[in-house]
């Protein structure tokens, strides 16, 4: 799991393809420590491989729903989904504190014009 966050890009693409087939993912789906992999293949892939990832996953999804770690496979691949029904990677930590910053910053900055 630790070597698909830290891997080079063309080697991370290596590991995850290993990943899109489909008795491959319903081993590893239905496994309470592998499908960890999976998790951290959908939050770490490019856009077209999580594409590809979430296509070989989405059969297997009703087998799996029931249990925590599918509950949390099924949120991954579907709060990434927005409307038009394409697929958009999850925001990186850094982006993610970014964003709450800037909302923060213009939160202060409303209050300060208010008190003016």
């Amino acid at each position: 799991m630790s070597c698909i966050r830290t891997a080079e890009p063309p080697t991370r693409r290596l590991l995850i393809a290993e990943l899109v087939n489909q008795s491959v993912m319903e081993k590893l789906l239905h496994d309470s420590f592998a499908n960890y992999v999976v998790q951290t293949s959908l939050d770490f892939s490019d856009e077209d491989q999580r594409a590809e990832l979430v296509e070989c996953i989405r059969p297997l999804l009703p087998t799996i729903r029931s249990t925590p770690y599918g509950k949390r496979i099924h949120s991954k691949i579907f709060r990434d989904t927005n409307k038009s029904g394409t697929c958009n990677k999850p925001q990186s930590t850094q982006q993610q504190r970014q964003r709450h910053r800037q909302s923060h910053d213009t939160e202060n900055l409303d209050e300060e014009t208010l008190d003016q």
